[in-house]
């Protein structure tokens, strides 16, 4: 005699089946987090990240910081000559337009010879020695410092400089800050009270806490 094992059909259904934990229960799948830029993504000193990319940019400000040296080593110029400041100043400007590059204020310092730390002093009427020039020179930079600050406003608000740049420029040569001041003022008890009230107030108070033990007969 011979038997045939029968198999018991079972539907299968086209929709996923839900993902089960331990015990049994259905659990719904976590979405997938999408992975985005590694640590340091957004680093300006990256290759992908950095401004200036053209092809001829750093010759354009090697050229420009090289005749800005050439012209002060060749041809000092005279601080307490309003004339030969405002000329190197023409000058200097004239050679960031011919490289198609902005002027900073180290550049100017750098062509009027001196230091950008000597430069905010004489601007800021906190020069010393040597340094401090007549009035009339002293405007001069005084405006052309006023100038850059001008400029490096434009430079921000057009995008045409980094962000991460401009905002370590504006603090560091012309003093903008970005903070939260908190201003505590100390309240004082302006009531006229002489030695006799505070004294009557201490003991009524003294008396409203006062605990009174009282016998209850059984």
């Amino acid at each position: 005699m011979t038997t045939k094992k029968t198999t018991s059909g079972t539907s299968k259904s086209n929709a996923k089946s839900p993902v089960k934990n331990t015990k049994g229960k259905s659990v719904a799948k976590k979405p997938v987090k999408k992975k985005g830029k590694p640590r340091g993504g957004n680093n300006i000193l990256l290759k992908e990240n950095n401004l200036i990319g053209e092809p001829g940019s750093y010759t354009k400000l090697m050229k420009k910081n090289t005749a800005i040296y050439n012209l002060q080593a060749t041809q000092p110029v005279d601080l307490h000559d309003y004339e030969s400041i405002r000329t190197r100043i023409i000058d200097y400007f004239n050679i960031c337009a011919e490289n198609d590059t902005t002027s900073t204020i180290t550049g100017i310092a750098l062509a009027l010879g001196m230091s950008r730390q000597t430069l905010w002093e004489i601007a800021h009427d906190k020069s010393t020695g040597k340094y401090v020039l007549p009035k009339n020179c002293t405007d001069l930079i005084k405006n052309m410092y006023f100038y850059q600050d001008t400029l490096w406003e434009d430079l921000m608000t057009t995008g045409t400089i980094h962000p991460t740049a401009g905002i370590f420029i504006g603090r560091n040569h012309f003093k903008y800050q970005d903070k939260i001041e908190h201003v505590v003022v100390a309240k004082t008890n302006t009531e006229d009270i002489n030695a006799e009230e505070i004294k009557d107030r201490y003991l009524s108070d003294k008396a409203e806490n006062k605990i009174i033990d009282v016998d209850v007969a059984d």
